[in-house]
């Protein structure tokens, strides 16, 4: 009976310890996955903000020429 007892307390320890190795590699597989992720933000951050820039330049330059039309109406009406 005593040996029946040892053995189980070797088995749940040695369960132990591959619970605690499993749990330190997936804490490892985390971790780098988590570092990825934020680097994928803000690559995306950046790349969204270039964007916008871009898009906000663009649409200035459709803008300005009605701009300046409407200025030189505008500038004659005066006149």
């Amino acid at each position: 009976m005593r040996r029946l007892t040892q053995q189980a307390m070797e088995l749940h320890k040695r369960k132990a310890v591959e619970s605690a190795q499993t749990a330190a590699d997936l804490k490892l597989h985390l971790d780098k996955y988590q570092a990825q992720l934020r680097e994928a933000q803000v690559a995306v951050a950046e790349k969204t903000g270039a964007i916008e820039q871009e898009a906000y330049k663009y649409k200035r330059m459709q803008v300005l020429p009605y701009l300046w039309a409407a200025g030189s109406v505008f500038i004659k009406k005066l006149k």
